[in-house]
Order: C-alpha cells, then structure tokens, then sequence
C-alpha cells in the first residue's frame, strides 16, 4: 500500500513537471510573439489599401487595433477615433480571462502584461461585517493553473492606464495606424464610394473607411445605428456606486485593514444588506492602490445620491471625479450611511480615500446588433443581426 502510495505520487509530480514544462514553452512562444510576423497574401494589383475605422481607444478598441496593425502590416490603414482627450482618467483595474489574454498576445503585447499585473491578485477573500478572519477564500490553486491553465488561467489585477500605454506604444511601431484624440464620432452614414462616412456632431465628414468598428462600450455616441428599441440599449442595475481610491494604503490605513488586504487581491464586506470592496490594482512593488466600492441601493439614481450628500451633480465624468472639498462630504455621508454595524477597519478605508467618483451600475445591454456596409460597385446596404458588442462595417470592393 505504501509502494503504491510512492508510485501514484511519483506519476503526479511527473505530470505536473510536465505539464509545467508546456506551460514554460507556451509562454515562451506568447512572450516573443511580438517577434513573429504572421504571414499574409498581399493585395491583389490594383487594389487600394483598404482603410478601417475604429471608434474608441480603450482597452478593446486599441488591442484591436494592434491586432489588424500588426498581422496586416502595409496592407491595411487604421485609424481609431477617440472622443476624450490622450490624458483622461482611466479609471482602475481590470482583469482579463484566457481569451482576453489571448488577444494581447496577438496584438504583441503579452509579453509585457506580466509586468503591470499584481501577481496572485485573482484571490477574494470575504470577511463579515465584524471580524478580523475571513468568512471564506476564492482562489485559483496553482495546481489547476498549472495542469488545466485553459480552464483556470491566472486572471490578476492589471492597471488599465499602464495596459493601454503599452497597447500605444507597440501600436506606434508599425507605422500603419493613426491615434485620432478629441475626434467624437456621432453619425455615420452610406459613403458615395460604397463605404461607409463618420460624421462629428456637427455633421462634418470624419472620413470614409472600407470597415468602422464601434469599441465605445455602453455610452457609445452610434449605438443608434444598431440598437433598435428606443431606449437606447441601456439598462441599469437600480444600484449606484460610490467608487474611490487609495493611492498608497501601507502609508495611510490602519493594521487592523492592512490585515484584511495585505494577503488578498480583493477583500469584500458581506451583511444585512451591505457590501464594501476592496482591490488592488496597482501592478509594481511601490504601486500599491486600493479601489474602493460602496454600493448603495436605497436609493434610485445618481441625483437622490447627490443630494443626499449635498452637493451638485457633476455635468461630466471628469468633473465628477472628487478631490476637492466634496470628498469630505462624501466621506461624510458614506460614514453616516455605515452606522456603527461595521468593523471600524472598514471605516478607516473611507477616511483614508483620496478620490471618489459616484455612478450608477449598468446592466450588459439586451440586445446587440452588429451593422454592416457592403459595397457592391456603388450600392450599400444595412444589415441588422444578433452578434457582439461592437458595431462593425465589412467592405467587399
């Protein structure tokens, strides 16, 4: 019984050793994938260029970008349009699956995503509204990271602003994709050419593209365009969210909530009602950020919230993000609205918060369509079908 106990254990570690070594050899070929230019037919003669718009330069937008950028090289030119200014806020983190991971590393980048991802972030501890211990743990065992990484790929906490640098960076290298920055497309219409033409708020020609890829996400400005129900497509959750950051909680934040964070990539508060998140996002070893979430539910939208707090509604994402003196009524109100059912560690994240910004949750859109231009010599058409987020135009010329 022991011999067999040997044996079977034996084999396990020669599984895993192997398995390790495909692992290793996997990531060695993603991480030079940057190194290897796929092959592509060229154009037939006489054939233009085709030209391809993409609405949108964030995460979505721009690794799309660098995919077509790089694996058609001088046999496409793209152009993305990006409503907001190259500076705007970015927001927190983000977690990508094995298929998000899987379109970096064709966009080229893959290599470089390690480096602005928290390693062992994808671990969620939940704690009680009193307490120093955990309720429960999720994780991803190394194990199974290991043995079945398809299925349970490392999924850490990365910085959005540092991904999407990198995404401009390796874009910039190939020399066939343009940046378009305070660009908003509003309108888009059938080109005389067959194509399709992008229009500013005003309704002057942002250009005519073979293929327009909508990546605006939920707030797109041509959501219009393929939406069919009047609403728009939007739909909230009824919960608005009071989202905030710590910039360096090591610095500011008391032992007793350090414990709760240091060993976890996240650590949520569950009770009577209430939730309050904790995640890190912050990538290197003196980048130690802390989203904060606050979610309230008894009230119905952002205005009630707002007055609540006693402050005016912010016409704009940008003014809407607090520093100045609403901070402290925010802290305020979030402290008030916590009563004194909560362990005081979670306090102290609310008085150690140096930003926050207050919105409502949305809900994925019900329907998605995609829309289509094809040109058959100088005719086009529209059509509308169940697909995925993004509005996309094909060209046939």
């Amino acid at each position: 019984m022991h011999r067999a106990a040997i044996a079977l254990t034996a084999a396990l570690l020669a599984l895993l050793r192997e398995r390790r070594r495909r692992l290793r050899l996997r990531l060695l070929l993603e991480g030079a994938s940057h190194r290897i230019q796929p092959s592509v037919p060229a154009l037939p003669a006489g054939w233009a260029t085709p030209s391809i718009a993409i609405c949108g330069a964030g995460i979505s937008g721009l690794t799309l970008a660098g995919i077509l950028s790089r694996r058609l090289g001088s046999r496409v030119a793209v152009t993305v349009l990006e409503r907001a200014s190259s500076d705007r806020d970015q927001g927190y983190g983000l977690d990508l699956d094995q298929h998000g991971q899987e379109a970096l590393a064709r966009a080229g980048v893959y290599h470089r995503f390690w480096h602005i991802s928290r390693p062992f972030s994808d671990s969620m501890a939940f704690f009680p509204m009193r307490g120093s211990e955990p309720l429960f743990v999720v994780f991803r065992p190394t194990l199974l990271k290991v043995l079945l990484p398809k299925r349970y790929a490392a999924q850490p906490e990365s910085n959005r602003a540092a991904l999407r640098d990198i995404l401009m960076d390796e874009i910039s290298t190939h020399g066939n994709t343009r940046v378009l920055f305070k660009t908003a497309a509003r309108g888009i219409r059938a080109s005389k050419a067959g194509g399709a033409e992008l229009l500013d708020g005003t309704g002057q020609s942002l250009g005519e593209y073979d293929l327009v890829v909508d990546a605006m996400g939920l707030h797109s400005t041509l959501r219009l365009h393929r939406l069919n129900d009047a609403a728009g497509g939007k739909q909230f959750s009824g919960v608005v969210r009071i989202h905030g950051v710590i910039n360096d909680p090591d610095a500011t934040c008391s032992e007793a909530l350090l414990r709760k964070l240091r060993p976890y990539g996240s650590s949520l508060m569950v009770g009577r009602g209430y939730n309050f998140g904790l995640q890190r996002f912050g990538a290197g070893a003196d980048d130690n950020r802390v989203a904060v979430q606050y979610p309230i539910t008894h009230l119905d939208n952002e205005e009630e919230l707002f007055r609540a707090i006693g402050i005016s509604a912010p016409r704009s994402r940008a003014a809407g993000i607090m520093t100045d003196e609403r901070l402290d009524k925010v802290k305020e109100f979030v402290l008030r609205d916590m009563g004194d059912q909560f362990d005081d560690a979670w306090r102290d994240a609310v008085r150690c918060l140096e930003r926050v910004l207050c919105a409502r949750i949305p809900l994925t859109a019900t329907r998605r369509c995609v829309t289509t231009w094809r040109c058959h010599s100088s005719a086009s058409a529209t059509h509308r079908s169940t697909a995925g987020k993004a509005a996309v135009g094909t060209s046939r010329c």
